[in-house]
């Protein structure tokens, strides 16, 4: 086919892309709208059915054909199913872990074979097992974005407490053997950093792996216009039942900031998300000159009225969407070193975020930005323009495009 020639694409995943409220939502939202933008016809399978207000709230929903593969919709469960290939122990033990695998991968088969799609694409942790029915010669992708043994790993990392460490080292070990179980039934893994890459190769042992960068909507996070920031202002959005954003703010809040209010009194610092936990809660209260916003409908008028956005990463993978959001409005952004990993930049230029690993680097580099209007707004400048260079919403679309002609190509070979 012609790369400019639309594509059918079927798309699997447990639940809505909708909220975006995650970072595998964000992912497979821009790729829909990408694809979609580019004229391709789209069937979005997922496995939990959303409630009525997430679905009329959902942009993409007169645009996308959509089948809920829940108990509910009997009348989307085909009569006569694919079959299901036998599968080796291991396989059938993961399957059993993640529930309704054969019937998932059984009925989206079906579907396959009902929508005759260019390529089938799955996203999430517990979706490998769903591509086994799916004919061999069919193009599958898989949407890892994070690797999910990498990003265990992290959190094991950063674990102190013997008896969760020991779990967290179970957990990966299960998470390795569960990716090198399904790596044969993927004909290319997606990645959205060069660590996850690594890990992929390395740990899961999948044979094509494919960096693709997240991106940001550059219109709708845009620099703000006639707005005033707080003086001495930081702020952390994201989701506050995740547990790399609790174990940010618990480490900033009880590590970090006593620091900062220290040399800074009047300083402020807002924490703004949905289902904040107990921990997140007692430790806002428990410091001075924190603020609990909790959830928002629009993050820009928190980002665009605090002058610096902080992420103080101690684990976790992948990269962070919250850094492409308030780089794309033009923001200071002050990172830790996980914050930043796996991120773009030019070569031996300046980066487009402050760093700060120690309490001592975390105080100075938050006064240094509070202190400097001309540096704040320099850094600003300098983190629009790079996330423009550098993430693009198109990407993920265009690499499908790509990807499927340079199949098409080699099938028709002589």
């Amino acid at each position: 086919m012609n790369s400019l020639e639309p594509m059918k694409c079927l798309y699997a995943m447990p639940k809505l892309p909708w909220p975006l409220d995650g970072g595998r939502a964000i992912s497979a939202h821009q790729l829909l709208q990408g694809l979609i933008a580019r004229g391709h016809e789209i069937l979005l399978i997922i496995q939990h059915t959303p409630t009525p207000h997430q679905l009329s709230q959902w942009p993409l929903r007169h645009q996308v054909q959509l089948v809920c593969l829940t108990p509910k919709h009997k009348k989307n469960h085909p009569s006569n199913p694919v079959p299901h290939p036998p599968q080796s122990w291991i396989k059938n033990r993961c399957e059993s872990f993640w529930g309704t695998a054969p019937q998932m991968a059984t009925t989206i088969a079906f579907y396959a074979k009902k929508f005759k799609p260019h390529y089938v694409e799955v996203c999430g942790q517990e979706v490998l097992p769903w591509l086994t029915s799916l004919p061999k010669n069919l193009t599958k992708l898989w949407l890892a974005a994070d690797d999910p043994c990498l990003f265990t790993y992290s959190l094991l990392r950063n674990q102190n407490k013997f008896k969760q460490k020991c779990k967290l080292a179970i957990d990966t070990l299960k998470l390795a053997i569960y990716e090198r179980a399904y790596r044969k039934e993927v004909d290319v893994a997606l990645a959205v950093s060069p660590r996850d890459c690594h890990s992929l190769k390395r740990i899961g042992g999948f044979k094509h792996v494919q960096l693709l960068r997240n991106g940001v909507d550059t219109t709708y996070f845009s620099p703000a216009t006639n707005t005033s920031d707080t003086d001495q202002s930081a702020v952390f959005w994201g989701k506050l039942d995740f547990t790399p954003n609790i174990d940010a703010i618990l480490h900033f809040t009880q590590n970090i900031w006593p620091s900062v209010k220290q040399k800074y009194p009047r300083a402020l610092f807002r924490v703004v998300g949905k289902n904040p936990t107990q921990q997140i809660i007692q430790a806002c209260q428990r410091a001075p000159g924190v603020q609990l916003i909790g959830s928002v409908k629009d993050i820009r008028q928190w980002a665009n009225t605090s002058q610096v956005t902080v992420l103080p990463m101690t684990s976790g993978a992948g990269i962070k969407n919250k850094l492409l959001e308030a780089a794309s409005m033009g923001r200071p952004i002050l990172a830790s070193n996980p914050a930043v990993n796996g991120l773009q930049s030019q070569k031996n230029k300046q980066t487009p975020w402050l760093l700060a690993q120690t309490k001592k680097q975390w105080v100075t580099q938050l006064g240094r930005l509070w202190d400097q209007q001309k540096l704040r707004q320099k850094m600003g400048r300098y983190a629009r323009k790079w996330v423009k260079q550098y993430h693009q919403l198109s990407t993920a679309a265009t690499y499908r495009e790509q990807l499927i002609h340079n199949k098409t190509q080699t099938a028709g070979a002589p």
